[in-house]
């Protein structure tokens, strides 16, 4: 069987052209981010745990579900709105995922908690608004008293030029 060396030439020129353009693309992303660091408390937190076998005993498929208020630690007002769901798994942790809610948008978290470990780490998943195309990190810190309020501390990152895109 012949090979077409011009077409097999081409074939393998448009695939370089495309690996180089969406490598420009993801490192563009990255390189022009801008981060900022936020740091909130939970206040009221209202919580629902959904036991999902016997009432009062605790087993993988619980759920918790909460929503309460989100109050900026420097100014202390209240900015916006978090809900939640964390549902239980067989190792004893819980798999969590929250929306904050904001006046211009939502950001998207997920992390997994340990009971054993005062603070979760996880990742920001994604927004809406002016948080579309968000990443980064955030740490939420159980309070060490059940009536105080919970800490929530986010590293939002946002490509710059998102609009572009």
């Amino acid at each position: 069987m012949r090979s077409n060396s011009n077409s097999d030439s081409m074939v393998a020129f448009i695939i370089a052209v495309v690996a180089s353009f969406l490598l420009m693309l993801s490192s563009e992303v990255d390189a022009h981010s801008v981060c900022e660091k936020h740091h909130y408390l939970s206040l009221n937190r209202a919580f629902v745990h959904t036991f999902n076998t016997q009432p009062g005993v605790s087993s993988p498929g619980d759920t918790w579900t909460w929503h309460s208020k989100l109050m900026d630690t420097d100014t202390r007002t209240t900015v916006g709105e978090v809900a939640g769901t964390c549902i239980s798994v067989p190792a004893g942790f819980w798999k969590c995922d929250e929306t904050l809610i904001f006046p211009e948008g939502h950001i998207f978290v997920h992390y997994v908690h340990e009971p054993s470990s005062a603070t979760s780490t996880g990742g920001i998943t994604g927004g809406t608004w002016k948080y579309m195309q968000a990443t980064g990190q955030i740490d939420v810190t159980e309070p060490a008293k059940r009536d105080d309020p919970w800490e929530v501390s986010l590293d939002v990152c946002l490509p710059v030029d998102r609009d572009e895109l």
